[in-house]
């Protein structure tokens, strides 16, 4: 590695580029320089590259209101935010590539062409995590205990879910456009997606029985659903079926009167004093790997789901149609499905799901992701909830005041598909010893 340029580290240890942070003084700051001669080191880049990723590190810690504690910690952060940037360049020069030989072929694209065109990676609140830090958002992959569809049955099924009008199905659906969902949020350092999945799922279905738009409270499942034979476990973990049999038992609080509070990585304390709102009768289990099964029941309501979210291109999602088959289908966190479509640019069918990892994410916090290859798992957990009706008297245990349309946990027996997941969640978790660790998050 060149010696480092006096512009490169020693400005680096000025006031200008420690947002958030004393810069360093003396001994502090020569050891601050070493270790991040390390890093340039370790990722290769030269002393103009790191100057420049400096400033612009310095620019995004300001605008995402970063502080960090040290200048160690302040340099742990600027080398994984270095790490994400070249990954950000990397798929942009790929993408160029593959165009360049999309065109040279005569327009013959290949899948791995196709992957890289349709969308694009950016900077967002996670550019600065850890590995480790990460996967704090992530629970134990649940794909291995989950059913499975007929193999023979799955790509003519998924077929149909390319085309909506051969099951009598709208071309496209926008549950945000029709006043369905809230607002986006974000769980931050808390393994709680499945609290905020299971929330929205509630919020749309009291769309549909009231008209009104109320968003629930990811917090209450957070703070409430856990340490009990529900299976859910806090900031740990869960799962949204767990939680619409908790909130069959109990209600659920708006989130005006109960909001979240767990982005530090506490569950925090069940806030009791907040009057439920909302009370649901069981859920339904969409048959796994089954899209035009989806397809049908996301024409009538947003759906929960689940997908694996762990591969860079996913975290680092900004916009376009997500279609990168190193995406795994081992389910690691839960999300909302709110929509489908076709993208007007080059006819591609898309899935539009709703994250809970902030704004800053995606297309404003949702993604589009291809539709028909059940890209990451995201048809194999599809759930949504049954009777979601305004509560009368829930904190006593309500379970009256509306049809029980049946499902797993509704006290029903309409659905199956949703018995036979409650029974395996519960006998392979017990055997493999999860217990409370079992979930998304």
């Amino acid at each position: 590695m060149a010696a480092a340029a006096h512009h490169g580290l020693d400005s680096y240890v000025g006031v200008e580029q420690w947002p958030g942070a004393a810069p360093p003084r003396g001994a502090q700051a020569a050891r601050a320089r070493s270790e991040l001669e390390e890093v340039q080191w370790r990722l290769g880049v030269s002393d103009e590259e790191l100057a420049q990723m400096q400033g612009a590190f310095g620019a995004w810690s300001r605008a995402n209101h970063r502080s960090y504690a040290s200048a160690e910690q302040q340099t742990r952060a600027l080398e994984h935010w270095i790490a994400t940037e070249l990954f950000i360049r990397r798929h942009a020069r790929d993408a160029q590539l593959a165009a360049a030989m999309v065109g040279a072929s005569g327009g013959v694209r290949s899948a791995a062409q196709l992957d890289l065109g349709r969308f694009w990676v950016g900077h967002n609140a996670l550019s600065d995590l850890s590995d480790a830090e990460l996967s704090s958002r992530f629970g134990t992959p649940v794909e291995r205990i989950e059913p499975r569809a007929r193999p023979s049955a799955a790509p003519r099924r998924a077929a149909r879910a390319r085309d909506p009008a051969s099951l009598g199905a709208p071309a496209e659906v926008d549950w945000v456009a029709r006043g369905a969902v809230g607002p986006v949020l974000d769980q931050g350092q808390c393994g709680s997606c499945w609290a905020f999945s299971a929330a929205e799922a509630i919020t749309g279905g009291y769309f549909l029985a009231t008209g009104a738009l109320l968003p629930m409270s990811p917090q209450q499942l957070t703070s409430c659903d856990r340490g009990g034979p529900n299976g859910d476990a806090g900031c740990n973990g869960g799962l949204p079926s767990n939680a619409f049999g908790w909130v069959k038992e109990h209600g659920i609080c708006a989130l005006r009167d109960h909001p979240y509070s767990s982005a530090l990585g506490s569950a925090g304390t069940c806030l009791t004093a907040c009057t439920p709102v909302a009370a649901l009768s069981g859920y339904v289990a969409v048959p796994p790997r089954d899209e035009a099964a989806m397809l049908a029941a996301l024409a009538e309501r947003p759906l929960s789901v689940a997908v694996e979210a762990d591969a860079r291109s996913f975290l680092m999602y900004k916009g376009g149609v997500f279609d990168d088959s190193r995406c795994g289908t081992s389910l690691d966190h839960a999300v909302y499905l709110v929509g489908y479509g076709v993208n007007s640019a080059d006819n591609t069918p898309y899935w539009t799901l709703k994250n809970s990892w902030g704004p800053s994410w995606g297309e404003g916090g949702y993604m589009r992701i291809i539709r028909g290859h059940n890209l990451c798992g995201v048809a194999q957990l599809a759930t949504y909830p049954v009777g979601v009706r305004p509560c009368v008297n829930c904190s006593a245990g309500d379970t009256s005041g509306g049809a029980d349309d049946g499902g797993a946990g509704g006290g029903g027996g309409s659905s199956s598909t949703s018995l036979v997941v409650t029974v395996v969640f519960a006998v392979i978790a017990l055997a493999l010893g999860l217990g409370l660790g079992l979930g998304l998050s």
